[in-house]
């Protein structure tokens, strides 16, 4: 195994229904050369945490570079981008929910203005009336309408007597809405006023929108966040995941994904905290989201937000990307799902099994820890995350960052 300065951890956490489930999963690990406990006496609610490093030098024939995540042999065929630069720009719109925070909305604008496709359109959803951020709207509607940029300011009517999660919920139903129905928009990439952007942000969502545009690759969004991307724990720019978990802050929808979530029988879109009901079973569906292992937006808001600045500690420290990355130039076939799973599952079971979360700092080839339980006892998963200094967050039995259980994420 090459040595290495990161080292990638995962968290595993793996379902079983009934004890021959439970037989199965470890006859396969076993035979896979990994010695795998499931450690829940309860068969309807057995897990096992596992945790990983850096990808082992045994695993390709040409080993990548620290922190690379090992995609399968690249394709000539599923290399290139089928969507160009103007028909993803003309047929995706960018929305901006804003509220009162003017300066905030400010600055997010002054991050997109010189990175924006100058043909794609611009929706600046406000709620309520606020003079200040109406006032900030017009001066940017004329700097983008220079380069080429079309902006609607569209008004929510601000519901009274409501907590300020039911209010965000409403408009952002409202703006969603909006958004789809100007003409010829396919997608909608979703910011807020508080959210900056990486310099290779829209080039992202560009790359990745014929994945998100293929029905057999089954995803619900393309995200721009990594909930585990503070410093330390992320190392490569190019790198991006599948994950069972939705983020939010940055991210792009299909039309469909609206029209289903909108109306009857999955809709209509919740009166109330929003992000968790698309985070619930019935609306994901099984369907995955596509992230980077390095965020492309940072979320600077410390005042006025609907949270009170609760993940302050995760938020202050996610790393934003700073890397011009060639999308067009990268083979991203290793996401397909076909390609995916198998490679994921392959390195888990490689990953060596380590007894606590304390011997992974002193690991230096691919390691897991298991977890018992999500949130009950010494081993379950919010215990070890707490310890790792990931997040501990779970929703709707899906912790954040996780695919198939697993939290994977780099530290060195």
């Amino acid at each position: 195994v090459e040595e290495r300065d990161e080292m990638i951890v995962s968290l595993h956490v793996a379902e079983a229904k009934d004890k021959a489930t439970i037989a199965d999963l470890q006859a396969s690990l076993k035979n896979a050369h990994v010695d795998v406990a499931v450690a829940s006496a309860d068969a309807s609610d057995a897990r096992a945490q596992l945790q990983r490093q850096p990808v082992m030098g045994d695993l390709s024939p040409n080993p990548p570079s620290p922190g690379k995540v090992l995609p399968p042999p690249p394709s000539s065929s599923s290399s290139s981008s089928s969507a160009t630069t103007s028909d993803f720009s003309s047929t995706t719109t960018l929305l901006i929910f804003t509220y009162k925070r003017a300066d905030y909305l400010k600055r997010t604008l002054e991050t997109i203005f010189p990175l924006i496709p100058p043909d794609m359109r611009i929706v600046i959803s406000q709620d309520g009336r606020d003079s200040s951020v109406i006032n900030a709207v017009n001066e940017w509607k004329l700097k983008f309408k220079d380069r080429g940029n079309e902006l609607s300011h569209v008004f929510h009517t601000q519901k009274q007597g409501e907590n300020g999660y039911q209010l965000l919920s409403q408009h952002y139903g409202f703006g969603l809405k909006e958004a789809f129905e100007l003409p010829d928009t396919s997608r909608v990439i979703v910011l807020e006023e508080d959210i900056e952007v990486s310099v290779d942000f829209f080039k992202f969502f560009e790359k990745f929108s014929p994945m998100l545009d293929d029905p057999a690759e089954e995803l619900m969004c393309i995200s721009a966040w990594n909930d585990n991307g503070m410093r330390g724990f992320v190392a490569d720019s190019r790198a991006v995941v599948r994950s069972d978990f939705f983020p939010g802050l940055g991210w792009m929808l299909k039309k469909d994904m609206w029209e289903e979530w909108s109306t009857p029988p999955t809709g209509p879109w919740p009166r109330g905290y929003w992000d968790d009901w698309l985070r619930e079973p019935e609306r994901r569906k099984g369907r995955k989201i596509i992230r980077p292992e390095v965020s492309r937006t940072f979320h600077f808001g410390k005042s006025g937000g609907t949270s009170n600045n609760v993940y302050s500690k995760y938020l202050d420290s996610i790393v934003l990307n700073e890397v011009d990355v060639d999308w067009r130039s990268e083979d991203v076939s290793y996401l397909k799902k076909v390609n995916y799973d198998e490679e994921f599952r392959s390195r888990v079971q490689a990953a060596r099994l380590v007894g606590s979360p304390g011997e992974v700092k002193s690991a230096s080839d691919d390691v897991r820890v298991e977890y018992t339980s999500l949130d009950q006892g010494a081993k379950s998963f919010e215990r070890i995350a707490k310890q790792l200094g990931i997040m501990d967050n779970i929703k709707a039995n899906v912790p954040r960052t996780a695919y198939h259980g697993v939290v994977e994420y780099k530290i060195g």
